[in-house]
């Protein structure tokens, strides 16, 4: 089963711009999570998936929407989730027990047939920037920041 990541002393922490488990530095017995946004262009229902070997789960702010946890092979589970346009909190978890490793993340909604999620659809939050794509940095990206931070830190 996954791990309470907030429980664990993380080995390291840094920023890649997709989840990408090539960073690993063994085989077996590790974890990975992997928060930042997710910018959707058009507010409709999006469809992710999480193909890995063994548990993964992706949530989207505080909702669980893949729930592929436990031992097992490469094995795909999805979720269908509600969005409106604009940036949304996502959290990507997975370990490795023993045997095989793996991860994919995929999504799909209007006008996007299934894939990778691409990385200029993704953004870390390391800093603030312009988070909401109106040109400008200013206090509505801070907001959305913030907003993110309660969602993720305070109200798991």
């Amino acid at each position: 089963m996954l791990p309470d990541f907030d429980a664990l002393l993380p080995a390291t922490v840094g920023g890649i711009n997709n989840f990408d488990i090539s960073q690993r530095t063994q085989n077996d017995y590790f974890g990975f999570r992997f928060t930042g946004q997710i910018d959707i262009a058009t507010a409709a229902d999006y469809t992710f998936y999480t193909t890995s070997d063994d548990g993964s789960q992706l949530y989207i702010g505080g909702t669980l929407v893949v729930d592929n946890d436990g031992l097992h092979g490469m094995a795909e589970q999805s979720g269908t989730i509600s969005l409106t346009a604009g940036m949304h909190p996502i959290t990507v978890t997975m370990f490795e027990k023993t045997g095989g490793e793996g991860l994919d993340v995929e999504y799909e909604g209007p006008g996007i047939a299934r894939q990778a999620i691409p990385d200029d659809a993704l953004y870390r939050l390391s800093s603030v920037a312009d988070l909401n794509g109106d040109d400008t940095v200013d206090f509505k990206d801070y907001a959305l920041l913030a907003d993110a931070f309660l969602d993720e830190v305070l109200w798991p």
